[in-house]
C-alpha cells in the first residue's frame, strides 16, 4: 500500500515536470497530449507551446497567441518569432492521438533575439553574440567593421582620440579659462557685495548702485530724505505748521486755522468804530459828539497808518455830516 501511495506521487510530480518542461538548447523534442501546454529554454529564450487540438489528420499549436493551422505528420510551421514546430508524428491512442514534435527556434534578423550563429545588426547580434554597435571597437556600427589601432567607436563611427588635454573634459588646465571654456573653467558665483557689478546682479545696490535721488538701504534702493527735521521745513509763513514726516521724508506744511491775517483784524477794528458814531433823530449832534471825535482822533492814533489810509472814503463822509449840522 505504501509503495502504491509512493508511486501515485512520483506520477503526480513527473506529470508536473512535463507540464512546465525547460530545455536549454537550440532544438527540443517532445511529446504532446491534447491541451498540454509547455515552456521551453531555446538559445536562452522561453517559448510557450500548447497543443490545442490533435486528429488523425495532424495537430494544432498555439504559440504567443498565433495558432498554426492543423499540421500533418512531417509537415512544419514557422511562428513570427522565429519558432519552427515539425509534426515528427501523430500517434494513436485508445482516446485520441499524442504528437511527437520537435521545436527550434530559426535565426531570424529582427527579431530582437540575439541567436547562436546569428550575424544582425538590427538585433546587435554579432556572430551569436550581443555587440553595443556604438561602441564596439570590433563591430563599430555594423558587425564586422573595426576600427584602426588607436581610434575609438562613437555613436557607431570609428574617430581618433582627442588630445589629452582639451575642452570639454572636465578639467580646468593652465591654458583654458572661464572665456576660452565655460565648461572647464565656470565663472566663480556671483556674490552680492564683492564689490563688482554683474550684469545678473541688477537688484544687488551694494555692488551696482541706486539711480539718482535714491539711497541703497539694507540692499534696497530707497528715495533720499527732503528733510532731516522739522526745523529745515520753515517756510517763514507764520500761519503754517511745518513737519518733517514720512519715509522716506518730506516737508508737510499745514495751514493753521486759528491763524488771522493783519489785515483781517485791521478791518474788524474799524467796524467797530464806526458802530460807536451815533446820530440823533432831531438832526442834531448830541452832547457825545466832542467824546466821539476824541476817540475817532485816538483810534486814528492806534490804527496803522495802513489802515487809516485805506478806510480815508468812510472818515471823509463822516467828517463832512458833522460839518453839515452846525452851519
Amino acid at each position: 500500500m505504501q509503495n502504491l501511495y509512493k508511486g501515485k506521487i512520483y506520477l503526480i510530480f513527473a506529470a508536473f515536470l512535463l507540464s512546465t518542461y525547460i530545455a536549454a538548447a537550440s532544438s527540443v523534442s517532445d511529446t504532446f497530449y491534447e491541451t498540454d501546454e509547455k515552456t521551453f529554454t531555446i538559445d536562452g529564450n522561453n517559448y510557450t507551446v500548447r497543443l490545442e487540438v490533435a486528429i488523425n489528420a495532424g495537430s494544432l499549436f498555439t504559440h504567443n497567441n498565433e495558432k498554426t493551422g492543423v499540421i500533418p505528420e512531417g509537415g512544419k510551421y514557422t511562428f513570427s518569432d522565429g519558432l519552427q514546430v515539425t509534426m515528427d508524428k501523430q500517434i494513436p491512442l485508445q482516446w485520441g492521438y499524442k504528437s511527437q514534435v520537435t521545436l527550434i527556434k530559426l535565426n531570424m534578423c529582427g527579431d530582437g533575439i540575439c541567436s547562436s550563429t546569428e550575424n544582425c545588426n538590427s538585433d546587435k547580434c554579432c556572430n551569436g553574440e550581443t555587440k553595443d554597435l556604438n561602441s564596439d571597437a570590433g563591430n563599430c556600427g555594423a558587425c564586422g567593421i573595426r576600427c584602426a589601432n588607436g581610434r575609438n567607436c562613437v555613436n557607431g563611427v570609428c574617430i581618433s582620440p582627442p588630445p589629452a588635454f582639451y575642452c570639454g573634459d572636465g578639467v580646468c588646465d593652465t591654458n583654458e579659462n572661464s572665456a576660452s571654456c565655460q565648461a572647464d573653467c565656470p565663472e566663480p558665483a556671483h556674490v552680492c557685495g564683492d564689490d563688482v557689478c554683474y550684469d545678473d546682479e541688477k537688484d544687488c545696490c551694494r555692488d551696482c548702485g541706486c539711480d539718482l535721488g535714491h539711497n541703497c538701504v539694507s540692499n534696497k534702493c530707497v528715495p533720499v530724505d527732503e528733510c532731516l527735521s522739522d526745523e529745515g521745513c520753515k517756510d517763514n509763513n507764520p500761519c503754517t505748521i511745518d513737519k518733517c514726516l514720512g519715509m522716506p521724508k518730506k516737508c508737510v506744511n499745514t495751514i493753521n486755522a486759528s491763524c488771522e491775517e493783519i489785515g483781517l483784524r485791521e478791518k474788524q477794528a474799524t467796524v467797530q468804530l464806526a458802530k460807536n458814531v451815533s446820530v440823533p433823530a432831531s438832526g442834531k449832534a448830541n452832547a457825545s459828539a466832542g467824546a466821539v471825535s476824541s476817540e475817532r482822533q485816538a483810534a486814528e492814533r492806534t490804527l496803522p497808518a495802513k489802515t487809516i489810509a485805506s478806510k480815508k472814503p468812510i472818515f471823509t463822509k463822516v467828517i463832512d455830516w458833522f460839518k453839515g449840522l452846525f452851519k
